[in-house]
């Protein structure tokens, strides 16, 4: 009964986290860089309200965060930040993860050319956390007369649950900055990018979280459409997206 209600607090601190073979992924809208000549503010979060909701922790911290730093003809770089439980702080680390840049239009840069992992630190919360506590006991018969049916021996054990109490929550922070060479792909028709995470060994190393998560950037034209004279009238065109 104990172990069970340990795999109970565990499946629930899961389900908190993500659901178990999604990817999470969190999309934010700007004017392509590449038109306007610099790169608007963004950050794309990636939020976990109901881990944090269940371990007592401020709002934001365990929030995974991204943000395009630049967009140019040699390259786009990212700056990620990673928050993590301090039993699963390899996942706070970039190492752990193979990232790859995908977008609209077959858009796909397997490996980054260059990774600049940030030192990790680590921050305690006063929150709370699960502790096994006894609440009763069972007795069950471990052998019967063959005979007669009745019971010759009787076994008690004690019965656990799962309870939340106060205390300390650590949550480590990494992360670091992840560039891409442009091979072509990274131009003004750019529509979109998707910097996807994926852990190397979710098994081995994590058990809260998946570990499969996308920063997405989707692209709003700027450029006026071309005009295509059409029987003394111009085309309509649509602004890429």
């Amino acid at each position: 009964m104990r172990l069970l209600s340990l795999v109970l607090a565990l499946v629930l601190a899961l389900a908190a986290f993500s659901s178990v073979g999604c990817t999470r992924t969190s999309t934010i809208r700007i004017r392509n860089p590449a038109q306007i000549g610099h790169v608007e503010p963004n950050r794309v979060p990636i939020e976990y309200a109901r881990s944090e909701s269940l371990y007592a922790l401020p709002p934001g911290s365990l929030t995974d965060e991204a943000s395009l730093q630049s967009f140019e003809p040699r390259g786009a770089c990212f700056a990620v930040t990673l928050r993590n439980f301090g039993e699963e702080a390899a996942s706070s680390t970039l190492a752990g993860y193979s990232i790859r840049l995908t977008g609209p239009n077959d858009l796909e840069i397997e490996t980054p050319a260059y990774v600049q992992p940030t030192e990790t630190t680590v921050a305690q919360f006063q929150g709370q956390v699960p502790e096994q506590h006894q609440t009763g006991t069972t007795t069950q018969c471990v052998d019967n007369d063959p005979n007669t049916g009745a019971c010759r021996r009787w076994d008690t054990q004690p019965v656990y649950d799962t309870v939340w109490v106060p205390g300390v929550v650590q949550v480590v922070t990494g992360g670091g900055t992840v560039c891409f060479a442009n091979n072509g792909q990274l131009t003004p028709r750019t529509q979109g990018l998707s910097l996807d995470l994926r852990m190397r060994d979710v098994s081995a190393s994590n058990k809260y979280t998946t570990g499969r998560f996308s920063f997405v950037w989707e692209f709003d034209s700027v450029q006026a459409p071309a005009q295509h004279p059409q029987q003394g009238r111009p085309a309509q065109s649509v602004a890429r997206r």
